[in-house]
């Protein structure tokens, strides 16, 4: 449903709603109404300032606000009404918090209008790591609880169609991208889903995290030099056999979280060149063939391994190598894991948290060596 420019009335009447009754103080009305002003009767921008400033109880805070609205440059995003574009990065200047920033940036390499899921976040974000201090997985998802609720909290995010699931406006959204192209981040988002060919640039070398959609590729990707990647997303929407090049990962040692997810069970032979990401922590695979994961086995800085809704006959001995993984998750809604190789269990030593859904047969024995699991 449309909302239009509301009038200064009923701005004031929506944002005092937001933010509550803390602008009653009469230190702080007068400047209240201002800060409602400059949002210029978008009810977007006034939800979102009033979500930032709601915590926020002295003058110099919303004194500082005022002159950021009134006096910030406007970068032009075309995603963006021009109007909007203060509103949103004071919101997210405001957050405070690198974490919760972080989590929130990562939220715009999703696609748009998507349901992202705190659990995707949480390994992500521990591939990354991004929660200092963190002893355990626990605690690691008590943390993007905390970060995702303070992000909805100032409605820079809103609750998704499940339980667990946020959502991300796309106006939202764009912001996000071009704030992730500053500092110490640099993100690549392209969702050409009719793209016919791997997104063509000069150099990829700046980029620390990439997200790429793509229904088709002409030819195949061939090496890319990302020194600097942690993060790689790929969605491949392809309805036949799709291989990339041995060579692929070549020059990405620096990744910590890969995800790879398919169409309808997309056949996807592991390059060779997966061996060198030797600072891979997170991987995630979805809606995939995967005849023979074994090569997994050598990526033994790996600390979460996900495999949902994906073709896989066997979990090979080789995974038992994965002696730093602290979570495994087997989760396919039509049984197509039929066996675990013994031995792989007992063998994770580290291991914290094991999902096991849709797996045909678990033997006595395969049980047994959860026995010798510590953590």
């Amino acid at each position: 449903m449309e909302v239009g420019t509301l009038y200064e009335e009923e701005a004031w009447i929506l944002f005092r709603l937001k933010v509550g009754n803390s602008v009653d103080d009469p230190s702080l009305l007068g400047i209240a109404k201002e800060v409602a002003k400059e949002c210029k009767g978008l009810p977007l921008a006034l939800i979102i300032v009033a979500g930032a400033l709601k915590k926020h109880k002295t003058k110099r805070s919303w004194n500082c606000a005022l002159e950021q609205l009134r006096g910030a440059e406007t970068i032009s995003i075309p995603e963006v009404p021009t109007e909007l574009y203060k509103p949103l990065r004071l919101s997210y200047d405001y957050l405070g918090s690198n974490g919760a920033k972080y989590l929130f940036l990562l939220c715009s390499l999703f696609e748009e209008d998507s349901d992202i899921c705190a659990e995707e976040l949480l390994g992500y974000g521990r591939g990354l790591r991004i929660f200092p201090g963190i002893e355990n997985l626990e605690q690691a998802r008590d943390r993007v609880c905390l970060l995702l609720e303070i992000l909805k909290d100032g409605f820079l995010l809103s609750q998704g169609s499940y339980k667990n699931y946020v959502k991300m406006h796309d106006v939202v959204r764009a912001m996000a991208i071009s704030s992730a192209s500053e500092g110490e981040h640099n993100f690549m988002v392209s969702h050409h889903v009719n793209s016919e060919e791997f997104p063509r640039r000069t150099s990829y070398e700046h980029f620390s995290h990439m997200s790429i959609v793509a229904n088709k590729f002409d030819e195949l990707p061939t090496p890319i030099v990302c020194r600097k990647l942690k993060l790689l997303m790929l969605k491949l929407c392809f309805k036949k056999p799709f291989k990339l090049q041995d060579n692929f990962f070549n020059d990405m040692g620096e990744l910590n979280v890969l995800s790879v997810s398919g169409y309808v069970n997309s056949i996807l032979p592991f390059p060779a060149s997966i061996k060198r990401l030797s600072s891979l922590r997170t991987l995630c695979l979805s809606n995939l063939r995967l005849d023979d994961i074994s090569i997994i086995g050598e990526l033994v800085t790996l600390e979460i391994l996900s495999i949902r809704d994906s073709q896989l006959e066997e979990l090979p001995m080789e995974i038992g190598k994965l002696t730093n993984l602290i979570m495994l998750e087997l989760r396919n809604k039509n049984k197509e894991l039929e066996r675990i190789s013994a031995g792989v269990l007992s063998s994770l030593v580290q291991l914290e948290e094991l999902y096991m859904v849709g797996v045909e047969y678990c033997s006595y024995s395969t049980l047994r060596e959860l026995e010798s699991l510590p953590r």
